[in-house]
């Protein structure tokens, strides 16, 4: 009956009869299936959420001394903790269990049970963001529960639902759909098993109630014949038998014809069901998209603030000072004359502050326009290689203009046989300036940077020092290439912008398309800029962005776009 319930996911029927089964185990001299029973209540206490006496069935259930035994039970508590964690919302200490009990099932070749443990870690991962490892999870779940030795569709279903949402965050919109028709296509399968069992049961219940009524007039027949004569009764016997058999007959004939008719009402009936569903999951889905965009909102706002306390705060104290600065040279102004003139002479410099923070706050605002704004431009078949040669000379101008001491080189390898691209230029070409002013930023760093100034990690300085030894003159270089993809790999083109300059830690690879992150000085930048890149290439022109680099010997980018932007 328990394992009823469970199928039927009726876990608080089941966990009331789990501890009557408890209690009358207890009462037997015979205790074999006692730890059994521990860890089942255990699970179905846990899914109506009463985790204290999960956990103390659980800890019973550890009691076993079959020692192959045990160490199952062992990972199914390990099990228990992380999915409470998860429940939690402490996704991180979760993974940590779920990854233990994952080694112990792999052990025992519990194949039936490394779905579930690959599927938990990968909504984790899903929740902390780290799609490409939910992705990777999620994957090797599936593939587990194809070769589980039991056929589990709900598991299959919930996989695929989940990849098309973990491909819909990873921009990948054809593997999303392939997951979401599968999952459809399991839905629909379950739904035309369930018109077929429903059918059943009316032909089943009609069947039953013709018998019934059968039954009814057979009897008062029965009791009419009692008070006839013996011959009447024969008589009106006969007479109810034919009855019972026209009946019989009418019922098998009406069935026969009505039974096309009933499955069309039934088709009819779930096909309005279904689209119901469906609205409701539309909905739902509106609700999330909308609490998700009011979420990101919240995260907006607050780096906003953040960016632009910082500059109002230098000029709010700046501003202060200078009052009180100017009270302290009217002073001065008839007792020490050179006293006031220096006072004044801070007080133009504070001005001078007061000016570059004001500035810095009005580019924070430039920014987030550009970055709010929606590009108004249309796309046109654009030379990709005439776009990055004009770009790549405009940084680089553009950064001597403003440091004459910089210097470097720069490179060009085009693919000569590249289609023109439908692209909006303008913002493309903001994509292109963003990244190389960063590659030569970065070059034009790792120039002024020493062994002994850096501020480097042991591990890097030391290497650098090996790398200064063997080649003494750093030449900062930049290198511009396209080149168009093969089929096998995608029908696009690819832009790559490589730097020789400091690099960059997987920390931060990991938040440099963030609004507001930058690797510059305070002052120096927005940390928009590539925000506001990634945007455009994956956004507005469905491509990808993506970086590679290593600390200490260079950043590259790789934008790919398709021929169809």
């Amino acid at each position: 009956l328990c394992d009823t319930y469970n199928n039927l996911e009726r876990y608080d029927k089941s966990a009331v009869i789990y501890d009557k089964i408890i209690a009358l185990t207890i009462s037997q001299a015979s205790k074999s299936n006692l730890y059994a029973t521990y860890n089942k209540a255990a699970m179905a206490n846990y899914f109506i959420q009463n985790y204290d006496k999960a956990r103390s069935y659980m800890s019973l259930s550890l009691e076993e001394t079959n020692e192959s035994i045990n160490t199952y039970y062992n990972a199914r508590q390990e099990s228990l903790e992380g999915q409470i964690l998860k429940d939690q919302r402490q996704y991180a200490s979760a993974i940590q269990y779920f990854e233990r009990a994952l080694g112990t099932y792999q052990d025992l070749n519990r194949v039936n049970s490394l779905p579930f443990m690959y599927m938990y870690i990968a909504e984790c991962y899903q929740q902390l963001g780290q799609f490409p490892k939910a992705l990777t999870n999620a994957l090797m779940a599936l593939q587990k529960e194809k070769e589980a030795t039991t056929s589990r569709t709900k598991v299959e279903s919930k996989l695929s639902l989940f990849l098309s949402e973990i491909y819909e965050e990873l921009g990948q919109r054809n593997n999303a759909y392939q997951y979401l028709k599968r999952y459809q296509e399991i839905r629909a399968r379950k739904d035309q098993l369930d018109i077929e069992n429903r059918l059943a049961d009316i032909q089943i219940n009609e069947i039953i109630q013709q018998s019934q009524i059968k039954i009814k007039a057979a009897e008062q027949k029965r009791l009419i014949a009692a008070q006839e004569s013996k011959t009447q009764r024969l008589w009106n016997f006969g007479i109810s038998g034919a009855l019972l058999s026209a009946l019989l007959l009418s019922f098998i004939l009406y069935r026969n014809n009505q039974s096309k008719k009933k499955t069309n009402e039934l088709l009819s009936e779930q096909k309005e069901e279904i689209q119901k569903a469906l609205r409701q999951l539309e909905s739902t889905q509106a609700q999330l998209i909308q609490s998700e965009k009011m979420a990101s909102l919240g995260e907006l706002t607050a780096g906003i603030a953040h960016e632009i306390q910082n500059p109002l705060n230098f000029v709010n104290n700046f501003s202060d000072v200078s009052g009180e600065m100017i009270d302290e040279a009217l002073e001065e102004m008839d007792n020490d004359p050179a006293e006031a003139k220096e006072i004044l002479a801070d007080l133009k410099g504070n001005l001078e502050k007061i000016s570059h923070h004001g500035g810095r706050a009005s580019s924070i605002v430039r920014g987030m326009l550009d970055h709010s704004r929606a590009s108004s431009g249309e796309k046109t078949p654009t030379d990709i290689n005439a776009l990055c040669d004009e770009y790549l000379r405009l940084s680089y101008h553009g950064l001597r203009a403003k440091d004459k001491s910089f210097n470097a080189s720069f490179e060009m390898d085009f693919d000569e046989n590249l289609p023109l691209i439908n692209v909006v230029s303008q913002d493309m070409g903001r994509v292109l300036l963003n990244i190389l002013n960063n590659a030569f930023f970065a070059c034009a760093e790792r120039s002024k940077r020493t062994v002994t100034s850096a501020p480097l990690s042991d591990q890097f300085r030391d290497q650098l020092r090996e790398q200064l030894r063997d080649h003494k003159d750093y030449k900062p270089k930049v290198t511009v290439s396209t080149r168009r993809l093969s089929v096998a790999e995608a029908s696009g083109i690819e832009i790559i912008v490589k730097d020789n300059g400091i690099g960059m830690s997987q920390e931060t690879i990991g938040k440099v398309f963030q609004p507001f992150y930058t690797t510059k000085p305070t002052g120096q930048g927005t940390g928009l800029g590539m925000s506001i890149s990634y945007d455009i290439v994956t956004q507005g022109h469905g491509g990808e962005l993506s970086v590679d680099s290593k600390e200490g010997q260079g950043s590259t980018f790789i934008i790919k776009l398709p021929i169809s932007a």
